[in-house]
């Protein structure tokens, strides 16, 4: 207990000074820009990301991604960058075209920095609930001020945990992405049927795809935006009509397969759906894994998985292994598949799908390059999930120049950090409420 004392007495006298980019300081801004800088009819809009938890000399990486995955998951024709304000990133949901019954889905889905989950009594119905509300550490009085202007549960998130949550779990809802193959290519405006009347479509078959790991049939579909690229993947690997070399023409059988299209303002939109055209949140197992990082689980999943493994603007490089076996080809219209398996054409308009979605990417993100990008959304996803928060960081995402508070802890983990150990994100997540609290007290 005296040593206890002691350490209260050495921190009250620390020159601590103020609390540097702290979530009740980041709310206490937004507050002010939105006074000061936003029209009154855009604050049901305006939303923002703070990058306080980042040093400085990372912030325009972060800045450029965040402003690609708000263009990709938007649902706007042009290109919108974010607006710097300090420590935060203003965005404007209606130009981004975000609904906002989207964002505030993501904002209260455990969102732990500046929020927290807590159970009530409903008073109408006298039955608990869990809700969402606004963490005693971030300043009530601003917070409840900044959703009042806003009228939204979360107005504010930080960056790296929107990007992660925005590319993952709540992609399919922020870009509005289908329920069904069908759905899809309505919202392309690409007639299928229409298109493979007229030939108009491309493809190629792979001895040995990179990411199955099996033959792979990929095509690409010329929709009014650019191109819509589908493979057709199997788990089965002892079925024929499977294979897309022992049905070269389109009467074989698939499972499931990836989907990338070209949106209105260049960059991709991505889906997974079966065989029967039903959306799925993730590729079997059995189909293919996602060795993008080899810290991750090995789930292929939109929009996450789909950037970080293709690296060559866009797209992953293919040979068209059915181009040997053209003459071979018995009991087939060969007029059909010699237009289908066209691979110089394939290759062209692969090159023209490239150079778009490059120079998309390069507007959106304020000069970083299609190939450059997969790298920098995989660093601060791997950053935030795989790699252990350290002592330094916990203070850095608390805002405050240490945590010598957490002895008074007796959370494990938080014990765990001021004995100089770090310890895994989930863990810091569960913690951080009472983190906050412990130093807030202590300044």
């Amino acid at each position: 207990m005296k040593r206890i004392l002691t350490i209260v007495a050495m921190m009250v006298l620390l020159p601590i000074g103020e609390l540097f980019g702290a979530p009740s300081a980041e709310v206490s801004a937004a507050v002010a820009d939105l006074q000061a800088n936003v029209p009154q009819q855009d604050w049901p809009h305006t939303r923002y990301l703070s990058l306080a938890n980042h040093p400085e000399d990372a912030r325009a990486s972060l800045t450029a991604v965040v402003s690609f995955v708000a263009n990709s998951v938007g649902r706007s024709a042009a290109i919108h960058r974010p607006v710097q304000t300090g420590d935060l990133l203003r965005i404007n949901l209606a130009a981004y075209g975000v609904a906002v019954t989207a964002w505030e889905a993501l904002a209260s889905d455990r969102e732990p920095y500046f929020h927290l989950r807590t159970t009530v009594i409903d008073p109408r119905t006298g039955k608990r609930v869990t809700v969402n509300t606004d963490a005693g550490h971030v300043g009530l009085e601003n917070a409840a001020k900044l959703r009042a202007m806003t009228g939204s549960a979360g107005a504010i998130l930080r960056a790296d945990w929107f990007i992660l949550r925005a590319t993952t779990d709540h992609y399919y809802s922020l870009a509005a992405i289908p329920d069904t193959l069908g759905g899809w290519y309505t919202a392309l405006g690409v007639d299928a049927k229409t298109i493979s009347a007229l030939a108009a479509n491309r493809g190629a078959n792979l001895l040995r795809s990179g990411v199955t790991q099996k033959p792979r049939r990929v095509s690409r579909w010329q929709g009014p935006l650019g191109g819509v690229w589908n493979t057709y993947d199997s788990a089965a690997t002892d079925d024929p009509r499977h294979d897309p070399f022992r049905f070269p023409g389109f009467d074989g059988a698939y499972d499931a397969g990836e989907f990338i299209a070209t949106k209105a303002n260049g960059l991709h939109l991505f889906g997974l759906y079966n065989a029967a055209g039903k959306r799925q949140d993730s590729v079997p197992d059995t189909i293919a894994k996602d060795d993008s990082d080899p810290s991750g689980d090995g789930r292929l999943i939109p929009m996450l998985s789909c950037v970080r493994c293709h690296t060559a603007d866009g797209y992953r490089a293919f040979a068209n292994d059915q181009d040997a076996l053209m003459e071979h080809l018995k009991g087939y219209d060969v007029d059909r598949l010699a237009a289908f398996y066209d691979t110089t054409r394939l290759s062209k308009e692969l090159s023209r799908d490239q150079e778009d979605y490059d120079a998309a990417v390069e507007k959106a993100t304020g000069g970083m390059k299609a190939k450059e990008l997969p790298a920098a959304l995989a660093k601060i996803v791997r950053s935030y999930v795989y790699e252990q928060v350290t002592p330094e960081q916990a203070a850095r995402d608390l805002g405050v120049p240490n945590i010598h508070t957490f002895i008074l802890s007796h959370d494990p983990y938080l014990l765990t950090l001021r004995d100089g150990r770090s310890i895994n994100r989930q863990a810091w997540e569960q913690s951080y409420h009472e983190a906050a609290i412990l130093t807030g007290a202590a300044r």
